[in-house]
Formats: structure tokens, C-alpha cells, sequence
């Protein structure tokens, strides 16, 4: 199985996640309508999509690996893993970034902040 399989599994993942994104927009995709989806339900419709998991806590109930994931990781190796934190409001999210540097230059390389 090894770590090339591993790479190609990894960018096969990407180019799924970015092709997906952009046939693909929510119903009601209207920045106008007042039927905008929040928080969960735009979670659950991600869920439904097959695009992520139901949120878990790492802590309490492990991290959602793959039965190949498990093994790399038993075999020494290190798959990367994608995991998007929820945070319960706008204080949480600085509370977070300020203690985890990973996830301020993960956001800066999307372009996500500014």
C-alpha cells in the first residue's frame, strides 16, 4: 500500500472535492432569497451529498478513518487526514486560530482570509 498510493489517493481526493464544487451549488443558490439554509442545514446537505461526515467529537469518539487509513497509520506512515473544526460562534473561531497557527495559513493558502 505504501505512501505513492497514499499520495494519489490524496490528490484523487482533491480533484474530487474541487470538480464537485463547482457543478454543484445548494438549493436555492440565491444570495437574495430569503430562504437561505443555515448552519445545519447546509451541514446536512453536505452530509446528504456524500461531501462530509455527521460532526464527532475527536476527543470522545475518535477520529472517522478508513479501515486503510488505520492500517497506515499502524504501518507507520502518515495520511493526511482533511477535519473541519465547527466553532460555536465568532469568538470561538479566534479563540481557536490563536492557538492553532495551522488553521489561520491553511485559510490564508485558499485565499480564504485576508
Amino acid at each position: 500500500m505504501g505512501v505513492p498510493r497514499l499520495r494519489h489517493h490524496h490528490h484523487r481526493l482533491r480533484q474530487t472535492i474541487r470538480t464537485t464544487h463547482l457543478r454543484e451549488q445548494p438549493p436555492n443558490h440565491n444570495h437574495e432569497s430569503e430562504n437561505k439554509m443555515n448552519f445545519d442545514q447546509w451541514l446536512q446537505y453536505g452530509y446528504k451529498k456524500g461531501w462530509c461526515g455527521p460532526p464527532v467529537c475527536e476527543i470522545h469518539d475518535g477520529l472517522p478513518t478508513t479501515i486503510f487509513e488505520d492500517e497506515e497509520l499502524f504501518e507507520g506512515n502518515d495520511p493526511c487526514i482533511h477535519v473541519v473544526r465547527l466553532y460555536e460562534d465568532n469568538e470561538h473561531k479566534q479563540a481557536v486560530e490563536a492557538n492553532h497557527t495551522p488553521s489561520i495559513w491553511r485559510a490564508s493558502n485558499l485565499r480564504w482570509k485576508q
